[in-house]
């Protein structure tokens, strides 16, 4: 059963492959429109760069197709893919095999090429490292979908590196030049956007299977696998463009100095030709001063002849013609030449010019004066056998150097014999593609550029200008220039690549027990993390993690449960949302601190909060334990109520009752108020008791305080002191003495109806005692004024119970 890619997740569009196929589809349409509308910038993307022919247009075409359709789900999309992948195999397998047996199949669409002359002997062909690129490219989209095995899943890791290789490499070696080096047609040379491209696809197809079951998963590839491959094919591809630069580098020096040699003859030679001139153009004066024209024209000696003829060959004057203002022959020296070869003019104003019949010379036409007027012309022969070949040579620079000195004839240039060409040649001008370096040379302009020449090879070469419309090229082929880098590079080479393989196997022996360990060691962090996390998510305390910022990083569920928020609702929250508005901050710290809490519906509750640092590298993290403590408040308040208050009546207690009364006292002398206390004792309650029991007593004691309570403010106090004894402060009377009487009386009048206990009806009164402290003429304590109110609650009792006695307490 073959394992085959998933359908297309949500969003697919957004995928890296889905993006870069995009690109290389432009990339392709933009090539093979250029050569279809002949544009070239759109072949070559930037002047002077090597063009992409129209078959490595077309295979980025095929390949980003591929891609834009790889997570596009159905039996029509993937057997799309796979044709795409089959149709590029082929194409790019028989382009290999073009290079491989220097055969022509007819796929390089010669025709369509034939526009554009870029120096290419082979037109359309595809570089043989690009069309293997593709071969791989091809090759892995049609196995990515029918990894069934750790053979093919292998395969396709290793040869999507290879495609990155080919790629990084080729960028590389456009810059090392390899058709320089090796004296390549330049269909060898990868373009730099095919480089960029090839570099791109490989991204493109490493997202595409990365993304896949059989890579993501551990069907085939262990982490530790993937780790020790991708580590041992980084270093590889790594060591060989490291050390392709380092050639490139020194390719770049080496150039350098060719450059500065080739300018070096050129500027030397145009010298000399110049000097030449000058020289030729004194001699021609000299030539009429001998033949005596200023003296006798036409006039014939003998001595003054001989002399003449042997100063002229010792200058190397070939011959020398004197001709009248008619143009006819006055005299004549040696042998002029009726009609050149090739003539250029090097001076209009001294009539110099160069010229080849039988051998290298300077014809100069110079007239001369009798009377103040034109007489004539001395036209002036200087042979330059002498310094032919010194004018030429440049065995000093190799065998392959030449030095040529050429003018433009209507579409070709004709040029000068040289060490090479025994006889003037001629050589057809280029329309298209690159100049030839003497067509830049006749233009006027000057300089060195790596070109093609006439014979159909790579060189290097220095042109400028002698005179208008005669140029100079020193030139060079660059397989002879560059010969001492290609050996090193032959030799180097292999040394890389074996060094580069013997360092990837060592490393991929190493990473094994490495990778192995750190496995083992992110297990063991993973299954700590999966324990704490167990932990944190059991724990009925709520815990929140926080960032420097004061955000919410993590919460366990208890948070979400105790708040009432969504785990989503609370990350990257501030901490603050489970305060109340304007609720203190709670600063970190090792001890607990209670807050308020604000659940999601608003409703606020008791917090006991611990926030602490915690001590890691990089940005601040603090811990926060969240424990919702309005049971345990509710529990402590009642433990509290019922320290303070009698657990029977639910009124204060005699603690509760004496510390209150302490703060009233207080009060009372700081204000200078008058207050009021009450001592109250039930009348017949021992019988209620002893006759109905206990119980009944109690209900009597319940029902008492509640009468008790509705006769006074809710500011006042009632508290129950023991049995049956009940005690009331009063404070902020308005008329104390009325006041307090008033509510002793009430007290008394609300004990006389029967208490209802079990449907027997019983009754109790109440005898109280009344005394009141003021300020201004008391200086009472609490005992005073305890013992002043349960005497007056005694007098009451000998007189009668059933009522009331007021006394002031004394000074």
């Amino acid at each position: 059963m073959r394992h085959t890619t998933p359908a297309t997740p949500p969003r697919a569009a957004a995928r890296p492959e889905f993006l870069i196929g995009l690109l290389l589809i432009l990339l392709g349409l933009t090539t093979t429109l250029g050569w279809l509308l002949h544009i070239p910038i759109m072949v070559e993307l930037r002047r002077g760069l090597v063009p992409m022919v129209f078959n490595t247009g077309l295979g980025f075409v095929l390949s980003g197709t591929a891609l834009v359709l790889t997570r596009v789900p159905g039996q029509v999309a993937r057997l799309v893919r796979q044709s795409l992948a089959v149709v590029l195999v082929l194409l790019c397998g028989l382009a290999l095999c073009e290079h491989i047996f220097d055969a022509r199949l007819g796929i390089d669409l010669a025709s369509l090429h034939a526009w554009y002359d870029y120096g290419n002997t082979r037109p359309g062909r595809m570089a043989p490292n690009t069309a293997m690129g593709f071969i791989l490219i091809g090759s892995i989209l049609f196995l990515s979908e029918r990894v069934d095995n750790s053979t093919r899943a292998f395969c396709v890791v290793v040869m999507t590196f290879c495609v990155l290789a080919i790629g990084l490499t080729g960028l590389v070696g456009y810059l090392l030049a390899p058709e320089l080096l090796f004296d390549w047609a330049r269909s060898a040379r990868m373009a730099v956007h095919t480089a960029s491209g090839m570099i791109v696809c490989s991204f493109g197809l490493w997202c595409a299977w990365a993304g896949s079951g059989w890579y993501s998963g551990e069907r085939y590839f262990r982490e530790e696998a993937k780790i020790r491959l991708l580590g041992a094919a980084i270093l590889i591809i790594s060591s060989l463009t490291i050390g392709l630069t380092g050639f490139v580098l020194l390719q770049g020096n080496l150039e350098r100095a060719l450059e500065s040699r080739l300018e070096e003859v050129v500027d030397t030679r145009s010298s000399w030709f110049r000097a030449l001139t000058a020289d030729a153009a004194g001699q021609a004066s000299g030539a009429s001063r001998l033949y005596g024209l200023e003296a006798s024209a036409g006039t014939s000696g003998g001595e003054p002849w001989a002399v003449s003829a042997a100063v002229l060959r010792e200058q190397h004057v070939r011959a020398v013609r004197i001709l009248d203002a008619k143009g006819a022959t006055v005299r004549s020296f040696g042998e002029p030449a009726p009609l050149p070869a090739i003539r250029a003019m090097l001076d209009p104003e001294t009539g110099t010019e160069l010229v080849w019949d039988r051998e290298l010379a300077l014809r100069i036409h110079k007239p001369y004066y009798r009377d103040g007027r034109i007489a004539g012309t001395v036209i002036v022969e200087r042979s330059l056998a002498d310094i032919h070949n010194l004018l030429f040579n440049m065995e000093k620079l190799g065998g392959t150097a030449e030095l040529t000195v050429c003018i433009a004839k209507q579409k070709s240039l004709l040029c000068f014999p040289n060490l090479r060409n025994a006889r003037p040649f001629e050589v057809p001008m280029r329309t298209s593609g690159a100049p030839l370096p003497m067509q830049l040379a006749l233009s006027g302009h000057e300089g060195i550029v790596h070109a093609i020449d006439y014979r159909g090879r790579n060189v290097l070469a220095a042109f400028g200008q002698i005179a208008p419309g005669l140029g100079i090229v020193a030139k060079q082929d660059t397989a002879e220039a560059y010969a001492g880098i290609r050996e090193a590079l032959a030799i180097s080479a292999p040394v890389i690549a074996v060094t580069s393989l013997l360092g990837a196997m060592f490393l991929f022996s190493q990473l094994t027990p490495l990778v192995a360990k750190m496995r083992r060691s992110e297990t063991a962090a993973s299954d700590a993390m999966v324990e704490m996390r167990t932990v944190m998510e059991a724990a009925g305390d709520g815990i929140v993690t926080i960032d420097q910022h004061g955000c919410i990083k993590s919460v366990n569920q208890a948070v979400c449960r105790i708040f009432g928020y969504e785990r989503e609702q609370l990350v990257g929250k501030p901490f603050a949302t489970l305060m109340p508005d304007g609720a203190d901050p709670v600063h970190p710290g090792a001890a607990s601190v209670t807050a308020q809490g604000r659940r999601s519906d608003g409703d606020q509750f008791p917090l006991e909060v611990s926030i602490n640092a915690v001590p890691i590298a990089g940005p601040q993290l603090m811990v926060g334990i969240l424990r919702d403590i309005t049971v345990r408040k509710a529990l402590e308040d009642e433990l509290s109520r019922l320290a303070q208050h009698d657990s029977l009546t639910g009124l204060p207690n005699r603690a509760l009752f004496l510390d209150r009364l302490n703060t009233a006292l207080a009060r009372s002398n700081r204000t200078g108020r008058v207050m009021a206390l009450m001592f109250l004792d039930l009348d017949g309650f021992k019988a209620v008791n002893d006759g109905l029991g206990h119980g009944a007593g109690d209900q009597v004691l319940k029902q008492t305080a509640a009468r008790l309570t509705a006769c006074v403010r809710g500011t006042d106090t009632v508290a129950r002191l023991a049995g049956d004894e009940f005690t009331v402060i009063l404070e902020n009377l308005q008329d104390p003495a009325v006041d307090a009487a008033a509510v002793a009386r009430k007290i008394v009048e609300a004990m006389q109806p029967a208490f209802s206990i079990g449907g027997t009806e019983v009754r109790v009164t109440a005898s109280v005692g009344l005394v009141l402290h003021d300020p201004a003429v008391s200086t009472t304590t609490v005992p005073e004024l305890l013992r002043k109110a349960d005497d007056e609650m005694y007098a009451v009792k000998r007189a009668g119970r059933n009522a009331f006695s007021l006394s002031e307490a004394e000074a």
